[in-house]
């Protein structure tokens, strides 16, 4: 179809048209037509098309339960029929498999009808949109209280902030054509200062700026300012600013909306609730365009991840978005070298160095006036004339380059205008002859200056700095500490815990002479030297180890919980069914995976506080009782767990086989309540809490460190001494860390990756022939020394389990029975033998059979047998009774015709009736008491006969057995 010909649109026109709710948009000549239906109502029906039932949507889910329910029941049903053995164990298998993909593959399906309802349903965009500017709203009051506290505490307020400038940087920025989205590349005039900062940004069209400074400079605080006006002046509807330091974000592994989104989960957690798209609100946040990510501190990005970070930057950050970032001017350059681009539509500012008229009046507002008869005057009146009067000399040179920076007007202001020094004596040459020791004494000041007890302050925060200088780091993360605490101080606990286990195994097993090892070793002597070996082998992993925080992470839905647990309890219940173990393996197990599932490893730099990550981490080690570290830690940790909980499991063990009838609910109390302390003990030792505890305990004891460290860090963060990032505390300047350490070199890179010793270890492991022979000999030991131990664990462990299994049987609760033929006396033979006789010599043996005097048709006898069982082989008496027992009842060499169980006569019995192919028919009744088996056959009566006759015939040895039961005794 051809329409008119007309004249195209001039290159200055841009059409753009947006439309949402079934709005339609059509072009009829130049115009521009946008039709938009009436808005439904809240409660107006889905259209047709989308009015499916959620039974319709879940009907294969659903499908999939049912059948894997069915598959579950036959699998585990002991009637008889077609499905036994191995296609039972499949049937298991798959019924699990089926219920563990129903729940996703329903979770899906809604998750995709409700997406689908937000794009065809107006109401239900409407309601998503108004949930999204309610989050956005508490989103920006919650920052508003925050940001204006932080303010406080970095003392903007009062008297007023410096006189922060900046000009335009033409280098770093992009094309003024780009930035403007037109193809004017005339440039923009971004000069201003410190007040006008969110005014500069909204001079930018695309919304984008780029701070850039050097150390010192006051860009983090500008950021804050930044932040904090724009939540001052917005209006309903405008972009939430977000502050996001970037120290916490690793290009590497995460992408910029997955990391700002974990962030503010991790600050804000109501943000994690779900949206009708299925993501949190954080996410939904992010891609509706709602935030405006304030990125700070992009220098403080590890130096090989810089190249990376701008790079996904690019690729995250669409042209259309805002964002407000700051860096460092030359780590910044580094990376638009190393990727030959720039970040796009962005444009770039440089702080300016401050002059002395910047800093005069705020140093002079600092302070009080003094008046006389000349007018006022305040102490730093003197300083600043001589600065200006005397600009050229080397002295004054220095002090304005000093001065030149934000950071060193604080310090100078903290440690003369807030006290009672005399500024006047930075002027001194012979003092402070060059500009580095100008800017050392006024960081020796800092401390003095706003601490109650300044040598004790220092003291503990030189301690803290040589420190972090041994770690090769400035980042003062609490759970790294404990990495240089002493060993016997990390493996007290895993020694405790397995001291306890060991005194168990001596209460449950010590009394037993039955050997685990060459020598007739006992089992608890042989659990000991174990545990030792697990004890030292925790002891030399633990060096340099570093435990990662966890946290306990309440399942949104309780129900996908459990239903995500049945394969996992199937699979346990199936391992035991298999391995003959005991059912305590199935709990233990779903207890580990629960504790997975439950505590997930904290990631760091997204943690918002140090103080909040320390609580996480002692609530998850709490309510896992240890687990969450014992089973995160690796191997050697895993091994001292299953030493910890292996009493318990060969109690359950000993009580289904030797130990049946001498373990009781106090023996199983004290079990449970022990190896739960055990494993407490040694997984708290394990943890990033008890590491952190265990660093502290030397220091303090020798006054290092204060006992609750976290308090005395958050009180120097307040009085300016350190700065928090995420979990992490620095100190205020790399210049502070240095002067505190007593050291003059320049200090190690902050944003420098951290020294790994399994890093070294793997590069000897790559190239052994550079190492030294020494290194090489190490080498190879700690390469054997794990594939040892682990070999040497298990060893011991089937060693121990295998005693376990044959600790000798006691006696069986009956230890004697009487003779066979002293069972039953004439009255009750009478019954059935008219005159009863025995055939043959009563032996007092354990078979007597009697047979009627007088010959009568049919001729019919009575036999007794008792069979006292003993153990035997590492079988209990009982067992072996209920083993015989069961044969009795289910071998036959003649098939009965009529069977039935009575449930008066002892433990088990079974009544059968047979008919032999000689003639006649031989009726037996079989019982088990304890450890006694007493079998009572009668051969005689009627040749014909139905079901009421075979009952008759079950009665009547029934009635013997009762009587021969009354003479074994209770």
């Amino acid at each position: 179809m051809s329409g008119p010909v007309r004249e195209p649109d001039p290159p200055e026109v841009r059409l753009e048209a947006h439309a949402q709710d079934h709005a339609r948009i059509y072009l009829a000549g130049r115009d521009l037509y946008i039709t938009q239906p009436a808005a439904p109502a809240d409660d107006e029906p889905p259209p047709p098309d989308e009015a499916a039932p959620a039974a319709g949507v879940l009907g294969a889910p659903l499908l999939l339960m049912c059948a894997g329910i069915a598959l579950i029941v036959l699998a585990l049903t002991d009637a008889p029929g077609p499905v036994s053995g191995g296609p039972r164990a499949v049937a298991l298998i798959a019924g699990l498999g089926a219920l563990a993909l129903a729940g996703p593959s329903a979770t899906r399906r809604l998750r995709a009808r409700q997406r689908a309802r937000l794009r065809t349903s107006p109401a239900a965009r409407r309601r998503h949109e108004r949930r999204l500017d309610r989050a956005a709203q508490i989103l920006a009051d919650t920052l508003r209280a925050r940001f204006a506290h932080e303010e406080k505490l970095r003392m903007l307020a009062h008297p007023g902030p410096l006189a922060v400038r900046w000009t335009t940087d033409e280098a770093l920025g992009d094309h003024w054509a780009s930035i403007r989205g037109t193809d004017d590349d005339t440039p923009l005039d971004l000069r201003g200062d410190f007040a006008s900062v969110a005014d500069v940004h909204a001079a930018v069209p695309s919304g984008r700026l780029l701070v850039l400074g050097g150390p010192g400079a006051g860009k983090s605080v500008l950021a804050l300012r930044f932040a904090h006006d724009r939540l001052l002046t917005a209006a309903p509807g405008d972009r939430v600013p977000v502050l996001l330091p970037l120290a916490s974000w690793d290009p590497a592994t995460q992408d910029l909306p997955s990391w700002a989104a974990g962030r503010l989960i991790l600050d804000h957690p109501w943000l994690a609730a779900r949206t009708a798209t299925g993501s949190p609100l954080a996410t939904e946040l992010w891609r509706e365009g709602r935030l405006l990510p304030v990125l700070d501190g992009f220098d403080e990005i590890r130096a090989d991840a810089r190249p990376e970070a701008l790079r996904r930057l690019r690729g995250c950050l669409p042209p259309s978005d805002p964002c407000f970032l700051t860096s460092r001017t030359e780590e910044y350059e580094s990376a638009v070298a190393a990727t030959d681009a720039v970040l796009p539509a962005t444009a770039a500012v440089r702080l300016e160095p401050l002059t002395v008229d910047d800093v005069s009046g705020h140093l002079r507002r600092t302070t009080r006036r003094r008046v006389s008869g000349d007018g006022t005057t305040t102490k730093w009146d003197a300083v600043l004339a001589r600065l200006r009067e005397r600009p050229g000399t080397a002295q004054t040179r220095a002090l304005s380059a000093v001065l030149s920076t934000p950071l060193m007007v604080f310090l100078a202001r903290t440690a003369y205008s807030e006290t009672a020094r005399d500024p006047a004596e930075l002027l001194d040459p012979a003092r402070f002859p060059t500009r580095a020791a100008l800017e050392d004494h006024l960081l020796d000041a800092l401390i003095p200056s706003v601490c109650d007890y300044p040598e004790e302050t220092t003291r503990r925060l030189a301690f803290l700095a040589r420190r972090l200088d041994a770690l090769g780091t400035q980042d003062l993360a609490w759970w790294r500490l404990g990495a240089a605490a002493p060993w016997a101080l990390r493996t007290g606990g895993v020694a405790l815990g397995l001291a306890t286990a060991t005194f168990l195994m001596r209460h449950f097993f010590g009394g037993d002479g039955a050997g685990a090892g060459p020598g007739g070793l006992a089992l608890w002597s042989a659990f000991a030297l174990l545990s030792a070996l697990v004890v030292v082998d925790v002891a030399w992993g633990a060096r340099g180890y570093v435990p990662v925080p966890r946290r306990f992470h309440r399942p949104a839905s309780p129900g996908r919980l459990l239903l995500g647990g049945l394969p996992v309890a199937g699979l346990a219940l199936l391992a035991a069914w298999l391995l003959d173990a005991p059912l305590l393996v199935v709990p233990l197990v779903c207890a580990g995976a629960l504790v997975l599932v439950l505590h997930p490893s904290v990631h760091v730099a997204t943690a918002d506080s140090p103080a909040r990550l320390l609580r996480q981490d002692r609530r998850a080690t709490l309510t896992s009782l240890g687990l969450a570290g014992l089973i995160g830690g690796g191997g050697r940790f895993l091994r001292a767990a299953a030493l910890a909980v292996l009493p318990l499991a060969a109690l359950a063990t000993w009580q289904a086989d030797a130990g049946r009838g001498r373990v009781g609910a106090a023996e199983w109390a004290v079990a449970a309540g022990g190896c739960a302390a055990a494993v407490a003990v040694c997984g708290m030792s394990l943890s990033a809490s008890g590491a952190f505890a265990a660093a502290r305990v030397w220091p303090w004891l020798t006054g290092q460190l204060p006992w609750d460290l976290l308090a005395f860090l958050d009180d120097a963060h307040r009085r300016g001494i350190l700065r928090q990032s995420g979990a992490y505390y620095r100190f205020r300047h790399a210049r502070l860390q240095e002067r505190l350490m007593g050291r003059t070199e320049a200090p190690p890179d902050p944003r420098a990756p951290a020294p790994d010793p399994r890093a070294a270890r793997a590069t000897v492991l790559r190239a052994p022939a550079t190492c030294p022979r020494a290194a090489r000999v190490r080498h190879r030991v700690a390469s054997m020394a794990g594939p040892l131990v682990t070999t040497v664990f298990l060893a011991g462990t089937v060693t121990v389990w295998t005693g376990v299994v044959h600790l000798p049987h006691p006696p069986g609760p009956r230890l004697t029975v009487p003779p066979a033929c002293d069972l039953l006396d004439r009255t009750d033979l009478t019954r059935v033998l008219p005159e009863p006789e025995i055939l043959g010599d009563c032996d007092r043996g354990p078979v007597c059979w009697w047979h009627n005097a007088q010959v009568i048709p049919v001729s019919p006898n009575v036999q007794v047998e008792t069979v006292l069982f003993e153990p035997l082989a590492g079988v209990s008496p009982v067992q072996l009774a209920q083993r015989r027992f069961a044969a009795e009842a289910t071998t036959h060499l003649y098939p009965p015709v009529y069977t039935r169980r009575p449930a008066e006569l002892g433990d088990e019995a079974v009544s059968l009736v047979k008919r032999p192919p000689y003639g006649g028919t031989m009726t037996e009744t079989v019982v088990r008491v304890d450890n006694v088996l007493l079998t009572v056959t009668y051969v005689g009566g009627e040749e014909g006969g139905g079901r009421e006759t075979y009952a008759t015939s079950a009665g009547t040895t029934e009635a013997l057995a009762r009587a021969a039961l009354r003479r074994i005794g209770p």
